[in-house]
């Protein structure tokens, strides 16, 4: 089975660490190659960012020649992932949905942990889109952006564990989705808050799209849809 892994901001570091994680989660005989937005911002923070972000995935997919099965958008806000369907006539998965997916059939009530308190509207619309609203045991945050920079982060995990611990003690949830990219890899660090299991953003996406791809029967050289030309 063959991935792609798009980072759709142009820090191509968190690439690099993204692909690691995610080989750990692949499953034996999945090959993932990276791709890297070649313009827009190294952190997509804003709605406008965002937006640029969108294009910004889709040529980098655009661009990638040889055949693939599947498509791991390595971004929380799910970005262009409905275009990116469209496109490849593949299975692709954002983190967010495939987090939120994977954690409503692991408890009935689901904490969510970001980074970034002013992010917590942002993934509640999303949430909210998604209709899974009542599930939600409660959203939390803690400060940790710089780790999409690739500053040290002292204390993050710590801090993670502990807005974790909050949920199932204080609003009851029973599984607990690290929301967002920078915190790849982390939920196996962590491991169980009490009785609750602590899921990964990128592996529940990984073991999704390549659940998909094996479900769906469309071949690597198969194109439902026809690539946009990259622009030069």
């Amino acid at each position: 089975m063959r991935l792609l892994l798009v980072n759709a901001n142009t820090n191509a570091a968190v690439t690099s660490r993204l692909l690691s994680i995610a080989q750990g989660f692949a499953s034996a005989g999945t090959d993932i190659s990276p791709k890297t937005a070649q313009f827009g911002a190294a952190a997509v923070g804003s709605r406008a960012e965002a937006m640029v972000a969108e294009a910004a995935a889709i040529e980098a997919v655009a661009r990638h020649e040889a055949p693939f099965d599947g498509v791991v958008v390595a971004m929380s806000y799910d970005t262009a992932v409905e275009a990116l369907r469209e496109m490849t006539g593949k299975p692709v998965v954002g983190l967010t949905s495939a987090l939120l997916s994977a954690s409503l059939i692991t408890g009935e009530r689901l904490g969510l942990v970001c980074l970034g308190h002013d992010l917590i509207p942002r993934y509640d619309e999303m949430v909210r889109r998604a209709g899974v609203r009542h599930r939600i045991a409660g959203l939390s945050a803690v400060e940790g952006m710089a780790v999409y920079a690739g500053s040290p982060t002292p204390g993050l995990e710590a801090a993670v564990s502990a807005s974790a611990l909050g949920l199932v003690e204080g609003a009851g949830a029973d599984a607990i989705g690290l929301v967002g990219a920078g915190m790849a890899g982390m939920a196996a660090r962590i491991g169980r808050i009490r009785n609750a299991p602590v899921l990964d953003p990128l592996g529940s996406a990984v073991a999704q799209v390549e659940m998909l791809v094996r479900l769906s029967g469309v071949a690597a050289h198969d194109r439902a849809v026809s690539r946009p030309e990259p622009a030069a």
